[in-house]
C-alpha cells in the first residue's frame, strides 16, 4: 500500500499526530473514521498487506482495531501485527473524496485513552485522494 500523500485542492487540519506509536503486548490501536458524503471509498493496510478496503457501504463511523495479539472487539474488527518486535511498520488509511467532502480519523491507543491522531480532511473535488500514514512498532 503507497504511504505517498496528495490532495490537491483539499485541506487537512491536524488536531494531534504523533505520526509514530509503540505497542506492547495488552495495549490495542481503536480507529475511528467519520465520513460526511454519499459513498465513502477508503482502505486500510501496511506495506505488506491490504486489510481493509470499504465502497458501498455508507456508515457515519467506521471502527476498526490494530493490535499485536487477536483479541475480542466489540464494534469492528481486529488486525494483528505482522512485524516482529522492534521492527517498525507503516500503517495507513487512504481516503477518496469521489463521494464524500468530509473525514475525520481517531486513532486512539488503549488502555489509557490516549489520542496518537485526530486530523480532519475536507474536499469538494471528487479527484482528491490522501494517505495518512502512522508507524507502529511492536515494544
Amino acid at each position: 500500500m503507497l504511504t505517498t500523500q496528495m490532495m490537491v485542492s483539499g485541506k487537512r487540519t491536524v488536531t494531534t499526530n504523533l505520526g509514530a506509536t509503540p505497542l506492547v503486548a495488552n495495549e490495542i490501536l481503536q480507529y475511528r473514521l467519520f465520513a460526511s458524503g454519499a459513498n465513502p471509498i477508503w482502505a486500510f493496510g501496511c506495506a505488506h498487506r491490504l486489510l481493509a478496503s470499504v465502497s458501498n457501504q455508507p456508515l457515519p463511523v467506521y471502527t476498526w482495531y490494530l493490535s499485536p495479539q487477536s483479541v475480542p472487539a466489540p464494534d469492528g474488527p481486529v488486525y494483528t501485527l505482522d512485524q516482529p518486535i522492534n521492527v517498525m511498520d507503516v500503517y495507513v488509511v487512504a481516503l477518496s473524496f469521489a463521494a464524500v467532502v468530509q473525514y475525520r480519523l481517531l486513532v486512539v491507543k488503549q488502555p489509557g485513552n490516549v489520542t496518537i491522531q485526530d486530523i480532519t480532511y475536507n474536499s469538494f473535488d471528487p479527484h482528491d485522494a490522501y494517505r495518512e500514514p502512522l508507524d507502529v512498532t511492536l515494544a
